[in-house]
């Protein structure tokens, strides 16, 4: 039996005319991706991340794994354009270890190939850029535990203070079930994790502290002295 859980989730927006100038709409001049301030010289910018908090993950089951450890490394492409459903970048390799489950602490995962795309067109400066990471897939391990996911996972680039840029996973959503975009695939007997994970069930990035102190898992992203990503 699959778990259906309501959170009460406040979602800011604002509603009302789109401004359109002499130019088009508000986002005409939000067409590229800069890195450093600038969308040139185009072309492959690499990029590394760890993370800031743990990253979870939980499947329609509500079966939880929340990471200690994560990196990845890869590339975003300055100069790409902002268009929605183009390829603006992509993660070589990502690794999660230290993933807790029921107790067992050597959980890991691993991703490689995966394109990064644009789902929403930015309105405005320092909005952030919606992207799909694509999984071809990620296979998860350790005690107990072996099955592969695919699909895609939502995240936000966002600008940091701090940091080059934040690669920010959006969780799932109960009221909706928004967010399980992974497939589980096993093999075999059809079950994993004693049982735990089926053959079909679905997985999302999950929130942390879920109901003390609710936030998202994220990556900070450094781009080796090239410069904060950024579009404009």
């Amino acid at each position: 039996m699959k778990l259906r859980r309501i959170r009460n989730l406040v979602v800011a927006g604002a509603v009302g005319p789109l401004a359109w100038g002499l130019m088009g709409p508000a986002h005409a001049h939000h067409t590229q991706v800069t890195v450093g301030g600038s969308a040139t010289p185009a072309g492959a910018v690499p990029i590394t991340g760890t993370n800031t908090t743990n990253i979870a993950v939980i499947t329609d089951r509500g079966l939880e794994f929340e990471c200690l450890t994560a990196s990845m490394s890869g590339e975003i492409v300055r100069g790409a354009s902002i268009g929605v459903g183009g390829v603006i970048g992509s993660i070589d390799s990502l690794g999660l270890s230290d993933c807790v489950w029921a107790g067992i602490f050597d959980i890991s995962a691993s991703l490689s190939d995966a394109d990064v795309t644009l789902v929403e067109h930015p309105a405005a400066a320092g909005d952030d850029l919606v992207v799909d990471i694509e999984v071809p897939a990620m296979r998860f391990v350790g005690t107990g535990c072996s099955f592969t996911v695919t699909g895609t996972l939502r995240a936000l680039i966002k600008e940091d203070a701090n940091s080059d840029a934040i690669l920010e996973l959006v969780p799932v959503d109960w009221n909706t079930m928004d967010g399980f975009s992974l497939d589980v695939v096993i093999g075999g007997s059809g079950s994993s994790c004693l049982g735990a994970v089926v053959n079909g069930d679905a997985m999302g990035a999950n929130w942390l502290d879920e109901f003390t102190n609710p936030h998202e898992s994220q990556f900070a992203l450094g781009t080796n002295g090239a410069g904060a990503i950024s579009h404009g």
